[in-house]
C-alpha cells in the first residue's frame, strides 16, 4: 500500500486527478465532454506527453491501460468499477471514446484512483522493479521494506517538481518513526 501512495501522481497520472476538494480535475486528460444521455465520454488528451523512457503517451496508450484494467483476468482492484465500461476507442491520437453499457456517474471519480493510471504496453514486463510513468518524478531505485528513491522528471510536461530528489522511507515500527523524527532522521 506504501510503495502504491509513492508512486501515484508522483511517478504514474491517469486521465483525470482528484482534487483536495475531492473534485474531479484535468490530468492526462485536459478536458472531456459527456453525452446527454451519459453513455458516452470523449477525453481530450494532452498532446507532447512522453514516458519516462521515451515512449509517446496518446489515445492508443490510453486505450492499452484501460483495456488492461478492465479484463476479465485483471488483477485490477478497480476493475469491477469499470463493469459498466463496454468500449474504449482511440478515435485519433489525443482523443478517447469510453462507451458504457449503463449510465455511470462515478466513472470520472474512479479514472482518478491510483489502480487505473496510464502505463505504456512496452514498460509492462518490468514495471514491479522498474515503474515507467509520465509524472513529475521518475523512479530512481528501491529499497524492498526500507526506501524509494524518485528524482525530477526533466522532460515532465506539467509544472515541474519543487525538489530534484526526494526519498521515501518506510519505518513500520511507530517507535523507530517517532525517533526518527525527533532526532530530523525524518
Amino acid at each position: 500500500v506504501a510503495t502504491d501512495e509513492v508512486v501515484y501522481a508522483n511517478v504514474f497520472e491517469g486521465l483525470v486527478r482528484i482534487g483536495p476538494d475531492g473534485g474531479v480535475r484535468p490530468g492526462l486528460a485536459e478536458s472531456w465532454d459527456i453525452s446527454p444521455d451519459g453513455l458516452i465520454y470523449v477525453f481530450h488528451l494532452r498532446r507532447g506527453v512522453r514516458f519516462h523512457d521515451g515512449a509517446p503517451f496518446d489515445a492508443a496508450t490510453a486505450k492499452f491501460a484501460l483495456d488492461r484494467a478492465r479484463a476479465p483476468t485483471s488483477p485490477n482492484a478497480q476493475r469491477p468499477q469499470l463493469a459498466a465500461v463496454r468500449a474504449v476507442e482511440a478515435v485519433d491520437p489525443a482523443t478517447l471514446r469510453v462507451t458504457l453499457s449503463r449510465p455511470d456517474g462515478g466513472l470520472l471519480d474512479v479514472l482518478g484512483w491510483g489502480g487505473l493510471v496510464m502505463v505504456a504496453p512496452n514498460s509492462i514486463a518490468g514495471a514491479a522493479a522498474r515503474p515507467v510513468g509520465t509524472g513529475p518524478f521518475r523512479f530512481a531505485g528501491w529499497r524492498r521494506g526500507d526506501s524509494i528513491v524518485l528524482t525530477r522528471n526533466p522532460d515532465y510536461w506539467g509544472r515541474p517538481a519543487p525538489l530534484a530528489r526526494v526519498t521515501f522511507k518506510f519505518i513500520s515500527d511507530p517507535t523507530a518513526a517517532l525517533a526518527a523524527l525527533k532526532a530530523g532522521d525524518v
